[in-house]
């Protein structure tokens, strides 16, 4: 799974959006995503993330959320069945709105 991917898997679940310290912690706690060097993803890692994906993530009030757009469909009943299955930037690609992997 990609950083990014391990992102919207947490924001997926955040009802208000999650600051990226937290995003972070979460990610090495449930093993998200490694890095090639194997050190825990950072802070500001996951805030270089977010802001190199402007179509997908808003930064706002402190808080990392997925566009209002991109919400909808991760609330949707389908995303849950299949974020457990598969890659959810996979997912959004299928339903055109990643901008890429």
């Amino acid at each position: 799974m990609k950083l990014e991917e391990a992102i919207v898997y947490l924001l997926a679940n955040a009802e208000y959006g999650m600051r990226t310290e937290h995003i972070a912690r979460e990610i090495n706690v449930q093993g998200l995503f490694t890095r090639w060097d194997n050190e825990p993803v950072s802070g500001p890692q996951v805030f270089a993330c977010v802001m190199s994906h402007p179509s997908t993530f808003v930064k706002t009030e402190g808080l990392v959320r997925v566009l209002d757009i991109n919400f909808r469909l991760f609330q949707s009943k389908e995303f849950r069945e299949y974020k457990n299955t598969a890659s959810p930037c996979r997912f959004m690609k299928n339903h055109y709105l990643c901008t890429g992997e």
